[in-house]
């Protein structure tokens, strides 16, 4: 099944209800690595926030609505 970066058509196999997932952009380890990345390379700009408020910087985690299995991760 392919997860891309918006809500798709999916069979949950955990109700095994056709639904559109819902998607919710979290961060991970690799947007905190940026951060501190960032703190170290500007932190007169405050550039260590820059990761947490775009969305390309954190994967984008799909669930399904009926009963919020988790059902996989896209991650640009």
């Amino acid at each position: 099944m392919y997860l891309g970066p918006e809500p798709a058509v999916v069979t949950c196999p955990m109700c095994n209800r056709r639904v559109v997932t819902r998607t919710e952009n979290e961060p991970d380890m690799k947007t905190h690595l940026m951060a501190v990345l960032l703190f170290f390379i500007g932190w007169i700009c405050c550039l260590c926030f820059l990761p947490y408020c775009m969305r390309s910087c954190k994967p984008v985690r799909h669930y399904c609505p009926q009963c919020g299995a988790y059902l996989g991760c896209y991650e640009s």
